[in-house]
């Protein structure tokens, strides 16, 4: 949760606001600011100004126990200075940050009662390939239930993990010179694999790179293969693709399936790939495949086109197509693409997972792929103690019966690392399952308000209360309580913004 503060203290320490690289073209980069106090508990945001434009810029902080720094972001942990370096390229820029001890300490609820997460979706799953280590299945572990690699198994110490948390892996027959012994050894050393990915993008030149007839020639024989190790097949990985007269998808799936040896009957599902920009553009993408009347795995996905401009931008794409893809009964598993790679977690299409820290942590990221609901129907939660807001059993998204764009669940400020709901516009709806010990007439709320919200409150489809959130001054978060009536026992709460926008951390009832 950012706060807004009026720095009212100038400190002394040098900083080096601009810098560039030479000879030709050199890249340029400089700050909004060049000392900054805060105290503990306040964040701030630091600009950077960069040409060319097009340059990622790197954030690190120097002693991150006193000020930790994402994207630009600063929090203040402890007392102390410490400096906070952007950089691209060559090229960098400094600023100071001074932390004092708060001399009002905020009153923060404990939400080390709150429940982070609901149980793990068996739908949600990753893509992993080199760098990927072992202790990367326990960070995700909470997140996927499934992953895959691109190839036949994953190494011997990945594998251990894998099964030691749960997760299955989905080995793949790549394109049609597949190891046929790999993928038969793995499915001897673990009976419960059930599924064998077929050819990855055979549409695109860079990847399986086959026509429908060449795909068909080969088809036969892997599926006697699968059927002889017990496997059932997901068809050819499909995206828009590079392949001459087979840029469309369906053009490819609709002459591989008349193919002579080829039917859709053969395939358990369809495996699709979607770097669209927006939830609605993946939703009329996976309509599409509507025709076959198939399952559909979304094997790989993240935001790597416009609107997707930015961190930011990647974190709210991920928040409304994971929980459309987890509402959409026509989609049984999906992968997002990618758990670690090579470059910098700052660096364009900000979608890794993890950290490059030592030890690798959840990135942002990740802490939301990890908290967004799997609306697992049998959890009842306790209102008696905090109701974290990504915690709902049901929301609205475009797969509801009305469509409607979610609210985004994005990474509070806190050092239990939950998610807060953000963007609870009009028309936007959560449900949560609650199971009070008593009865209750008060509802505590925390929130902020971008302006005055009006939210209507039902309780087993029963419209009980509408309450109120004043628009906030600054943009400070404020605890609120309104009056509530719940019975003790098993009710779904409903919340639905009536008008104005706000942002909802948790709640809970007395």
């Amino acid at each position: 949760m950012r706060k807004t503060i009026k720095y009212i203290a100038v400190v002394f320490c040098g900083c080096m606001l601009f810098a560039c690289t030479e000879p030709k073209e050199p890249t340029c980069i400089s700050l909004s600011s060049s000392v900054i106090t805060l105290e503990v508990g306040q964040d701030t945001v630091i600009e950077a100004t960069v040409t060319p434009k097009t340059k990622a810029v790197l954030w690190t902080s120097e002693l991150p126990d006193v000020a930790t720094v994402i994207a630009g972001v600063v929090t203040a942990v402890g007392e102390g200075a410490t400096t906070i370096t952007a950089s691209a390229d060559d090229a960098k820029a400094t600023c100071t940050i001074v932390v004092n001890k708060s001399e009002e300490p905020p009153v923060v609820d404990n939400l080390s009662d709150a429940m982070r997460y609901l149980p793990r979706s068996p739908k949600r799953g990753v893509g992993f390939s080199s760098p990927f280590y072992p202790e990367d299945i326990a960070l995700l572990s909470h997140a996927i239930t499934w992953g895959y690699n691109w190839g036949p198994n994953p190494s011997s110490s990945i594998a251990e993990q894998m099964e030691a948390y749960g997760v299955d892996f989905c080995p793949m027959a790549w394109n049609a010179s597949y190891n046929k012994d790999r993928i038969r050894a793995w499915k001897e050393a673990h009976p419960s694999c059930r599924y064998l990915l077929a050819y990855n993008e055979p549409n695109l030149s860079d990847q399986a790179r086959m026509t429908p007839q060449e795909a068909a020639a080969t088809w036969p024989e892997l599926k006697a293969f699968a059927q002889e190790i017990g496997m059932l097949l997901v068809a050819p990985a499909m995206n828009y693709g590079t392949l001459p007269g087979y840029s469309d998808p369906i053009k490819w799936l609709d002459e591989f399936f008349a193919c002579d040896g080829v039917s859709v009957d053969d395939v358990a599902a369809l495996a699709l790939h979607c770097y669209m920009g927006s939830a609605g553009a993946m939703r009329g993408f996976i309509n599409r495949f509507d025709k076959y009347n198939k399952p559909i795995w979304m094997t790989e996905f993240c935001g790597w086109e416009a609107p997707v401009n930015n961190a930011d931008d990647q974190l709210r794409y991920m928040s409304e197509t994971v929980l459309m893809l987890e509402e959409d009964t026509r989609v049984e598993r999906y992968a997002w693409f990618l758990a670690r790679g090579n470059g910098s977690i700052a660096n364009k299409p900000w979608n890794q997972l993890l950290t490059k820290t030592d030890p690798s942590v959840l990135s942002a990221q990740g802490l939301i792929y990890e908290g967004l609901s799997s609306f697992d129907k049998s959890v009842w939660l306790n209102p008696k103690k905090h109701v974290l807001m990504n915690t709902c059993s049901s929301v609205g998204t475009l797969s509801s019966s009305v469509p409607v764009t979610p609210p985004h669940f994005l990474p509070a400020n806190d050092s239990w690392r939950t998610l807060y709901m953000e963007a609870f516009l009009s028309g936007k709806w959560v449900e949560y399952q609650l199971d009070a010990p008593t009865a209750f007439n008060t509802i505590r709320m925390r929130a902020m308000a971008y302006m005055g919200s009006q939210i209507v409150l039902s309780i087993d489809g029963t419209e009980t209360t509408t309450i109120t959130i004043p628009r906030s001054a600054d943009e400070q978060w404020a605890t609120f309580e309104f009056p509530l009536s719940l019975p003790q026992g098993k009710h779904t709460l409903r919340m639905e913004v009536k008008t104005g926008n706000c942002n909802i951390h948790w709640f809970q009832c007395k």
